[in-house]
């Protein structure tokens, strides 16, 4: 099981705004390594970013920028299966801050734990990584880019321990079982309580019926 997970914090709206970064690698089933940045946008905060993460302008000012970290995160992300929670976010993060600065995206393979725990949990009321860890009982500090890329490599090595796979190969196939699986229930449950509203419906006509039959004997 060889993965990296990793987890961006923003300091705007902007994808192009990475503000912290946390790179987990998992190699064999197990952490082998953990690193942390903050970067220095050189760009504004927006308050409300600020407030959910904690990363002020000032705690970057001495920090390096993304092309100052980019070619040790290149080696270390390149041809490796990419894991964050909200994947599509993260490599939107990843994508932007290359091309604005003209650097060559890395090539890799995303896999987002979000969209993992709604098809292997999903009789779980929640799928946000702070519910999740809760769940699991897993050490989280929530919008730290280290620690939230920990808490994911961790629920996609539980995810992975739970279904018996050895790799992200035999895991995203046994995802795309349960996946199918848990579609097919669904429409089961639909179709049974679908049939059980039309049964009530059926009961309540027929005592309408008898009730109206019954005024209408009076005379």
């Amino acid at each position: 099981m060889d993965f990296v997970a990793i987890d961006f914090e923003t300091a705007n709206g902007s994808r192009n705004s990475a503000c912290s970064l946390g790179v987990v690698i998992v190699d064999q089933g197990r952490i082998v390594d953990r690193r942390y940045s903050l970067i220095n946008p050189q760009m504004n905060f927006q308050r409300y970013c600020t407030y959910i993460h904690g990363i002020t302008e000032s705690a970057v000012k001495s920090a390096p920028t993304f092309s100052d970290i980019y070619p040790v995160l290149y080696r270390m992300l390149n041809s490796r299966v990419l894991v964050a929670h909200n994947a599509p976010f993260d490599v939107a993060v990843l994508k932007a801050s290359c091309e604005a600065r003209g650097l060559p995206m890395p090539d890799v393979d995303p896999f987002c734990s979000v969209e993992m725990s709604r098809i292997a949990w999903p009789e779980l009321p929640h799928h946000r990584l702070n519910s999740l860890a809760e769940q699991f009982d897993l050490d989280l500090r929530h919008h730290n880019a280290i620690g939230d890329a920990t808490a994911c490599a961790q629920l996609v090595l539980l995810c992975a321990d739970q279904f018996g796979a050895n790799d992200m190969t035999e895991l995203r196939g046994m995802l795309a079982i349960k996946a199918r699986r848990n579609k097919e229930e669904a429409a089961a449950r639909k179709a049974k309580m679908e049939a059980e509203a039309a049964a009530m419906r059926e009961i309540e006509r027929d005592a309408a019926l008898r009730e109206e039959a019954r005024s209408s004997a009076v005379f």
